[in-house]
This record gives C-alpha cells, sequence and structure tokens, in this order.
C-alpha cells in the first residue's frame, strides 16, 4: 500500500508543477488514501478550481508515482464549497 505521506508530497509536487507562471493559489487542501491503494486528491483555490487544474495535477501526479511499482486508482478533484 502506498502512503498517506507519499501521496502528499508527491501531489504538493504535482500542483506545483501544474502551476501556471505567477500562479501560486492552488494547493492541495487534503489527500486520502485507502488500503486498495485509492487515492484522492484535493485542490483548492480562492478563484476556483478547474478542470484544466486537476488534469494538470493528475497528469504531473502520474510522472512522480510510477504505476508500474505502485498500481493506484486516481481521482483529482476540487475540494468543493464550504
Amino acid at each position: 500500500m502506498i502512503s498517506k505521506e507519499t501521496v502528499q508530497k508527491a501531489a504538493q509536487k504535482a500542483c506545483e508543477l501544474s502551476r501556471q507562471t505567477g500562479d501560486e493559489s492552488l494547493i492541495v487542501a487534503k489527500v486520502t488514501v485507502n488500503k486498495a491503494n485509492n487515492i484522492a486528491i484535493y485542490l483548492d483555490r480562492l478563484t476556483g478550481v478547474t478542470i484544466e487544474d486537476c488534469s494538470s495535477v493528475s497528469k504531473a501526479f502520474e510522472t512522480l508515482v510510477d504505476r508500474e511499482i505502485e498500481d493506484y486508482s486516481l481521482t483529482v478533484s476540487s475540494l468543493g464549497c464550504n
């Protein structure tokens, strides 16, 4: 099973890699990992999270965590309204 700490670090790095130049406001708000390696990454930003943001973070995450080494299911989503 992939550790939550590993996912958290990779998610933060993926978020950094996917940010547009000068846009520091996109953050990883929450990460969940269960025993079946179902990973959920929730993003947040004051101005809202777009589908493109989720797609970029997903692609960046997949370059950081190799599915050949650790099989997982990945969902990247907006944190939503509080």
